[in-house]
């Protein structure tokens, strides 16, 4: 594999008298099935440097027992069972995802496998919402938002990140936000139980929009070797594929309020003004408990994407800059949402098992183009595949209006984190009804919120 073979030169390196795993080995040069990939040179190193401080990633055990598998099995000569997904996993066929004309249809996969997912959700035009679409738009607090999730249009009307499609990941590459070469941009992707895997690892944007390029080019190869072959072994499975991944990383990166271009211009002025009715986030005087930041730049090749997750207290919007994105929103208290739910595989691979099936009552698909804003209410699960290579600005706050569920459910899983956050929003000022009435957890109801009741306490805290 052609992470494997980038570890053992940054083992080698780290090996070396006063190794530190950046520099190259002398006369060493990358395999040519590696191509020379910087993006994977750079997220081998961040891998070894954790390895050496003691660190090994239970994923790459876990990468190892599915090795030793497919050798005992290819010994035994028998088939076994399917091996679980990688985010990292080479060498299977490209999966298509087309766009069908007119841009409200998108098919992922091919012959048998092939879904085919229509948008079905609702456009809201900012300044029309908030009244049945009789306009008045949406107070700066948020309380008339939608309930159910929606495209709101008009968010990045005049926002010079949204032109022109210039905030791709060569366009910023080109543009220097580097940061004079530094890694310093965290990477994240792939099925939810290996993301914790990556041990932080950051890389240029120079270097991810070359991988993006190899993505793309891959995929073509791919696509063309197995028409080849469908063509020569009509009704034989399809090729095996060539060297890109199957749920390629995505950048994921929580510092835009602080990046500049390397003229100067902050990055964040140009995602600017944000809309009114997202500026008053009721988690703003307890970040320093907040497990997650509340935006973050999303840049991504085709075919990544964000398992299905879910934000129990916050509200989400995402607006695209290029590119296209899929999205599945399930609702919160739907028995078949929370079955759905447990496939922690990656997006692509997601769509492929549960696309094609009846989703629950209820269920938004979207298919997002640029200038357009997804909202997600507090709760509502969701996952997103990028159809394309895709730049994104994703924000979550706490709305007042969810404030009362959202407390109570906390209250009976963290209460310290309860009391903080209720003492908190006390200096601000809110009229009564958003606050708990007399303090009691089993009276907070909160009527007509989209936050999930109390339920079993989360396998890992999340507040947003």
């Amino acid at each position: 594999m052609v992470i494997e073979a980038a570890r053992e030169r940054a083992r080698a390196r780290l090996a070396a008298p006063g190794g530190s795993g950046a520099a190259a080995l002398p006369g060493a040069s990358a395999p040519a099935s590696c191509g020379g990939d910087a993006l994977c040179e750079q997220l081998a190193a961040a891998a070894v440097a954790a390895e050496k401080n003691g660190g090994i990633a239970w994923a790459k055990r876990c990468l190892q027992q599915q090795q030793q598998r497919r050798q005992q099995q290819q010994q035994q000569q028998q088939p076994g069972p399917a091996a679980p997904e990688l985010w990292w996993s080479k060498g299977r066929a490209a999966v298509p995802i087309e766009q069908a004309a007119g841009g409200g249809v998108v098919r992922v996969g091919s012959g048998v496998a092939l879904v085919l997912l229509r948008d079905n959700a609702r456009r809201v035009g900012l300044q029309d919402g908030g009244g049945g679409g009789g306009g008045g738009g949406f107070d700066d607090f948020g309380d008339n938002l939608p309930t159910v999730p929606v495209v709101l249009t008009g968010v990045a009307d005049g926002w010079a990140a949204a032109a022109d499609g210039g905030w791709c990941a060569a366009g910023l590459a080109a543009r220097g936000c580097d940061a004079g070469g530094e890694l310093c941009f965290g990477v994240d992707g792939g099925p939810g139980w290996a993301r914790e895997s990556l041990a932080a690892p950051a890389v240029t944007m120079a270097a991810y929009a070359e991988y993006c390029r190899q993505q793309q080019q891959s995929q073509q190869q791919q696509s063309q070797q197995q028409q080849q072959q469908q063509q020569q072994q009509p009704g034989q499975g399809e090729g095996d594929g060539g060297p890109g991944d199957d749920a390629p990383l995505y950048i994921f990166d929580a510092h835009l309020a602080t990046r500049t271009f390397a003229d100067g211009g902050a990055l964040r002025a140009e995602c600017a003004p944000a809309p009114a009715c997202f500026g008053h986030d009721a988690m703003a005087g307890i970040a320093h408990l907040r497990p997650l930041p509340p935006s973050w730049l999303l840049v991504a090749a085709a075919h990544s994407g964000t398992p299905i997750h879910d934000h129990p207290h916050t509200v989400a919007w995402n607006v695209l800059l290029s590119g296209c994105k899929l999205w599945a929103i399930l609702p919160p208290g739907a028995r078949r949402s929370r079955e759905l739910a447990d496939d922690q595989g990656s997006a692509l691979g997601w769509f492929l098992r549960h696309g094609g099936a009846p989703l629950p009552s209820g269920a938004v698909v979207v298919v997002q183009r640029p200038g357009e804003t997804v909202f997600v209410p507090a709760g509502w699960w969701h996952v997103v595949l990028n159809c394309e290579d895709s730049t994104a600005l994703s924000s979550s706050l706490a709305l007042r209006r969810d404030f009362r569920a959202s407390h109570a459910a906390l209250a009976a899983e963290d209460p310290a984190f309860a009391e903080a956050w209720l003492s908190s929003v006390r200096q601000l000022g809110w009229p009564a009804r958003f606050l708990p009435r007399g303090g009691g957890v089993g009276e907070i109801q909160a009527a007509g919120s989209t936050t999930r009741p109390p339920e079993a306490p989360p396998k890992k805290k999340v507040y947003s």
